[in-house]
């Protein structure tokens, strides 16, 4: 992926360039390399770990048909949704802002989740720096756990 290219989060949709449905030769096509690491997830998905600018995504593909339906962002990269920037220096609260766009998330089993617009979020919710994540997913890719999670109350 070319340094200049922002992340821009489209739910629905996925992180631009990344988008849902990808095959893993087409991601790879993006960042012009191979992941630095790749293993399968405990529901037997393939996990492909990517360096951006310097710094990590994540990308998991369903085990059927192996196109992307996850992307995980982790600190230090910068990413948009639209043009308000979500993550990186300078970037608004992320809980904040997509309370803004979904004012009914779901808690619990360590992850925030905004279920209308497809994204959940680890560490910003309690401060956990060493935790913090936003994974942006295919629409129908949150509903195994909706059970395990509760309206949040903050």
């Amino acid at each position: 992926m070319k340094s200049s290219e922002n992340l821009v989060i489209q739910p629905g949709k996925g992180v631009l360039p990344i988008v849902f449905g990808m095959k893993p030769s087409e991601v790879a096509e993006l960042f012009e390399t191979s992941p630095y690491r790749s293993r399968l997830n405990r529901n037997k998905e393939r996990e492909e770990f990517w360096e951006c600018n310097g710094k990590h995504l994540s990308v998991t593909y369903n085990s059927q048909d192996d196109e992307v339906i996850e992307i995980t962002l982790y600190p230090g990269l910068e990413a948009w949704i639209g043009t308000v920037k979500i993550l990186g220096t300078g970037a608004v609260n992320p809980i904040q802002y997509l309370r803004w766009l979904d004012d009914s998330p779901l808690e619990g089993v360590g992850v925030m989740l905004f279920k209308k617009i497809g994204i959940s979020t680890s560490g910003f919710h309690d401060n956990d720096k060493s935790q913090e994540s936003i994974t942006v997913a295919a629409p129908g890719r949150f509903d195994s756990i909706l059970h395990l999670l509760t309206p949040c109350k903050a």
